[in-house]
């Protein structure tokens, strides 16, 4: 079986949770425990959140969380241990070691929990894998999550592979706007217009 190696996400502003620690000796002494996938983390309520916006707002008591004051907090079914392992070492460290193949859990736990510079960081990591065969999922999870960046470098993976997309089974999946935007580009590259009538005849 192919192993894929594990990679190491940096983050340009690797003080955030040191600086939200220092700024008050109770920080230590306050814990919360993150909890998903039946697993249990603990973490620094201010470094949360210093570094979380959603955990922010739920301290804080706002946008619809309903104990601010409790100290678990559950993240929803469908988020995976290893990814929130991963965002909290980020988070502490600056840096945090993930398979290649866990980005994407890696990329829904930011987020989520929105760290903005470790969904940053995942999507340039996922930018430098597109292929073929995840250019379209990639590109709807940008579109869903407003990442600009990931969303522009898919859609310029399509344009350049437009006949290699069609013979995949996920061109058949694929969004009616973002073959629309592929469509209407003047940067779409086929041999012939024959190519992409075909191609939306079998879409169809």
């Amino acid at each position: 079986a192919h192993i894929l190696a594990a990679l190491r996400l940096y983050g340009e502003d690797v003080g955030h949770a040191r600086t939200a620690l220092g700024a008050s000796q109770s920080a230590k002494r306050t814990r919360h425990e993150l909890r998903v996938a039946g697993a249990a983390f603990k973490a620094h309520r201010l470094v949360m959140a210093a570094c979380s916006d959603t955990l922010d707002r739920q301290f804080a008591g706002a946008g619809g969380f309903s104990d601010s004051a409790s100290a678990t907090v559950d993240l929803p079914a469908g988020y995976t241990a290893a990814a929130l392992e991963a965002t909290l070492d980020f988070i502490y460290s600056g840096e945090c070691r993930v398979d290649a193949a866990d980005l994407g859990a890696l990329l829904e736990a930011a987020h989520y929990l929105q760290v903005q510079p470790l969904i940053a960081r995942t999507a340039i990591a996922i930018q430098e894998r597109l292929s073929d065969e995840n250019a379209l999922a990639w590109w709807a999870t940008a579109e869903r999550m407003s990442l600009d960046g990931l969303q522009e470098a898919a859609t310029k993976h399509a344009l350049g592979h437009f006949e290699e997309l069609v013979a995949t089974a996920e061109f058949f999946q694929m969004p009616p706007a973002f073959l629309e935007t592929l469509l209407g580009s003047t940067w779409l590259e086929v041999q012939s217009e024959l190519v992409v009538f075909d191609a939306v005849v079998a879409w169809i």
